[in-house]
């Protein structure tokens, strides 16, 4: 009695079942455990799968450029023998092959993950091409105002800066490179100026012997010529002999800017003044010959472009022909055997 007061009433309910009962309700109990465990053991087998990345792991940006090479490469080879298989079911097969490969995600993925890299890498030489032309350009504020200046001073030629040019040519002692530096700048400024610039082209022809002056005043020079106004005028009777003259001085350097100064001399004459060319080449012709044979390499490489182009001037047909030959005669005196052949085929011209 005293048990049946304690005990909870689902052992007396169990104890009440008949044997039959029992067995069917561990049954049932068992079975129903059996899928809970199948689905738990289902979703553990899956965890780590899912963990586990899809295709293949490329670290660098090479190894999905090699992936994608090797996999074009399986793309070609599918292609082809998809065009060349006659039966039309395994054409059919190897063509959904192809497509399957073309559609290749992790191939799809590496393509674009390289444009964005590349596309990337461009904004980043772009970002770094703006932080580094700011940096310069505060650099070269004080060099760019002081240009500035001297081109709005020079543009207008006017006597205080044709004063300063003058002073700048004839200055010595400590402060005469700068002096004739500024000169330099202030001549190309006022190179279309030409009654106040062609003058003074006499002044920058000792300067091309410099090492610090002679390039500048060489583009200063060709620049005043080619600015001429009018076209070709006073280029005859003012530079070339001025041109000439720096052919005789003993410094090679003044001898090569002068040849550079003389070309763009003789196409300026060619397309204004042609007659002013015609009376200039007697004068110039010998003075070339002279200057090929300089021991200078430079010098014979001036002389040579100077004489080609006369060669391009002559309208003789029957010379015309023969016009590059004779300009290599010049050009090369030492090369007897090629300047006899010249003169022999000279001699059979009428």
């Amino acid at each position: 009695c005293l048990i049946g007061r304690i005990a909870p009433q689902s052992w007396i309910a169990a104890a009440a079942m008949p044997p039959k009962a029992k067995a069917s309700a561990t049954t049932t109990a068992k079975a129903a455990a059996k899928p809970a465990a199948k689905a738990a053991a289902g979703k553990a087998a899956a965890a780590p799968a899912a963990a586990t990345p899809k295709g293949p792991v490329f670290k660098t940006l090479d190894d999905k450029k090699k992936f994608i090479l090797k996999h074009e490469m399986k793309i070609d080879d599918a292609a082809e023998a998809a065009k060349d298989e006659p039966n039309r079911n395994k054409k059919k097969e190897l063509e959904t092959a192809l497509k399957r490969l073309k559609e290749d995600e992790t191939y799809l993925k590496c393509i674009q993950d390289i444009k964005d890299a590349e596309v990337e890498a461009v904004k980043a030489a772009e970002r770094a091409a703006l932080n580094k032309k700011a940096t310069g350009s505060k650099d070269k504020a004080v060099e760019q105002k002081d240009e500035m200046e001297v081109r709005t001073k020079t543009d207008s030629a006017d006597a205080a800066i044709l004063a300063e040019i003058d002073a700048g040519f004839a200055a010595s002692g400590k402060d005469a490179a700068d002096a004739k530096a500024k000169a330099v700048a202030h001549m190309k400024g006022i190179a279309g100026a030409t009654p106040f610039a062609l003058p003074r082209l006499e002044k920058l022809i000792p300067l091309f012997s410099e090492s610090k002056l002679g390039a500048p005043a060489v583009k200063a020079a060709c620049e005043i010529v080619e600015k001429v106004v009018p076209r070709g005028h006073g280029v005859a009777s003012t530079a070339v002999p001025k041109l000439l003259e720096g052919l005789e001085d003993k410094k090679w350097k003044t001898k090569a800017g002068c040849l550079e100064v003389l070309l763009v001399a003789l196409r300026q004459m060619e397309v204004a003044t042609p007659a002013h060319l015609a009376r200039c080449l007697p004068l110039v012709v010998p003075k070339l010959a002279e200057a090929a044979l300089e021991v200078r390499a430079e010098i014979r490489t001036g002389t040579g472009a100077v004489l080609r182009e006369i060669g391009t001037l002559i309208a003789s047909p029957e010379i015309k022909t023969i016009a590059q030959d004779l300009v290599t005669a010049l050009a090369e005196p030492t090369n007897q055997k090629h300047t006899q052949g010249v003169l022999a085929k000279m001699g059979n011209k009428t």
